[in-house]
């Protein structure tokens, strides 16, 4: 599908790049998705892949771009990762996704993958102008371990599952080395490592309903490890979706599980929805439908103290995520408790 290369500001006035995708022929304004990849990740290691099946078989535009300090986007030190900017990043490219002349700025939907499918969670939380959220094997909770000195900068991953790194699994390892383009390097600063500790998005999730959620989490994922992700799933509010995939971490990405995980992201039936009108968006088009739709009657006021991803743009990362950890892990919920079709791995959970 058609594509450029553009840029855009951040509030704090660094430059962020990336690709809009549009369909090769269509007419009006289109709905638009929102991407950017997860923790340390160029867009050209998979996003495109996304990007192009998206919009091929929908019309949607997509804008794919680079977390500040990766890849193509500035900003120094290079490789360093903080959870709180790059949720303000999300923000600032949603703002400029509506500035564009091909898009309905009315329907903006926002996906992230791995680290960055935790920032969608808190992003979707938080702002308002998000009609639908797609977070695929997210972290949804701190489970970083590290041993020995701690260097000025650490690998992202190592071939040694018990060396130390951000992400130490050997299927960390193998997933990003099939993916590695020009110019990436395995490493990020130790401030990236500290931040990546603190950080829970699972503290938004009940609060995203009654935007639309749809959650991917892969069976046998040690990277964000598929207990916590359903423990999320179950504490999200409706209207919700989950997609269970066999395999690991990395599996979404490519080969027949991207055959079948791209689909159901393309066709969630709730990806956008209004409520006022009762009709839903079917892959970003109008559908109507006669099912009613268990939605909340009003809106969850925005929580802790945040009323948009701008406000925790100068919060200090060790002294927001913490405080919005609800430590309260009751029981992680196993596969039979959510009542997963194991066929169809679909499941739906009324909280």
């Amino acid at each position: 599908m058609p594509r450029r290369d553009v840029e855009f500001e951040s509030s704090d006035h660094l430059t962020l790049r990336g690709w809009p995708f549009s369909p090769f022929s269509f007419s009006g304004k289109l709905p638009c998705l929102v991407m950017a990849h997860g923790f340390g990740a160029h867009k050209e290691m998979g996003l495109g892949k996304f990007a192009e099946y998206f919009s091929s078989n929908l019309p949607i535009v997509i804008l794919a771009y680079d977390n500040r300090c990766i890849g193509a986007s500035d900003g120094e030190p290079r490789c360093e990762i903080i959870p709180s900017l790059q949720i303000n990043d999300y923000s600032d490219a949603i703002t400029f996704a509506q500035s564009l002349p091909e898009v309905n700025p009315d329907k903006i939907a926002i996906w992230g993958s791995s680290y960055s499918g935790g920032h969608v969670l808190t992003v979707g939380a938080i702002d308002r102008r998000v009609k639908a959220v797609i977070s695929q094997v997210p972290l949804v909770n701190r489970h970083a371990r590290a041993n020995g000195k701690e260097p000025a900068r650490v690998p992202v991953v190592d071939k040694d599952p018990h060396a130390f790194s951000v992400l130490p699994s050997e299927d960390s390892y193998i997933g990003y080395s099939a993916a590695i383009p020009a110019g990436w390097k395995n490493d990020v600063t130790l401030k990236s490592l500290e931040a990546f500790r603190a950080y829970e998005p699972v503290a938004f999730i009940g609060r995203i309903s009654p935007t639309p959620l749809l959650m991917v989490v892969a069976d046998a994922d040690v990277v964000t490890t598929t207990d916590l992700a359903l423990d999320a799933f179950a504490q999200a509010k409706e209207p919700k979706q989950l997609h269970l995939l066999p395999g690991g971490h990395f599996g979404p990405y490519d080969g027949h599980l991207f055959d079948e995980n791209a689909p159901v992201q393309a066709n969630l039936r709730t990806i956008m929805c209004k409520i006022d009108h009762i009709y839903i968006f079917t892959a970003f088009g109008f559908e109507s439908f006669e099912d009613q739709v268990k939605l909340p009657q009003e809106v969850p006021p925005v929580g802790f103290g945040f009323e948009s991803a701008r406000d925790m743009h100068n919060a200090d990362v060790h002294e927001v995520w913490p405080t919005l950890s609800t430590n309260k892990h009751v029981g992680r919920p196993h596969f039979e408790e959510l009542n997963i079709d194991k066929e169809g791995r679909q499941a739906r959970v009324g909280v």
